[in-house]
């Protein structure tokens, strides 16, 4: 009696699995938002806000860490809090640079608040996001 319990109970497990696979819910249930992208220089890019100003955000799944554009900073000035210094070593040399706290950035529907951005010099966006 309980191999027949179990041979049932297997073949309504494979029949539940089968709808919920096939079900029209399973198709659409994953489906999200088409985001835009560009592809700028074998950059990915996406449309942002910062602080209020329309841009473009570069994501970089292989940088340690998120920066901010200082050209988009000497451009739009304000909005920004001074964050803490921290020790850089780089081609040149060892120097100091004042990370950028407090800014606002709209994206995918959502608004937040980045801090310890890096000012940085990029060319194909105004955020990096690392």
């Amino acid at each position: 009696m309980p191999n027949c319990i179990s041979a049932t109970l297997s073949k309504f497990a494979v029949a539940l699995c089968c709808v919920v696979m096939f079900s029209p819910a399973a198709a659409t249930a994953a489906v999200s938002e088409w985001i835009p992208f560009e592809n700028r220089a074998g950059h990915i890019t996406i449309p942002i806000t910062i602080n209020g100003v329309e841009t473009r955000a570069m994501l970089d799944s292989g940088a340690n860490g998120s920066g901010i554009s200082r050209r988009f900073m000497s451009r739009h000035e304000g909005g920004y809090k001074p964050g803490r210094k921290i020790r850089v070593r780089g081609v040149n040399g060892i120097y100091e640079i004042r990370l950028v706290d407090g800014v606002k950035i709209d994206m995918f529907g959502s608004s937040f608040t980045l801090n310890e951005l890096m000012p940085s010099n990029l060319y194909t966006a105004d955020l990096l996001i690392g």
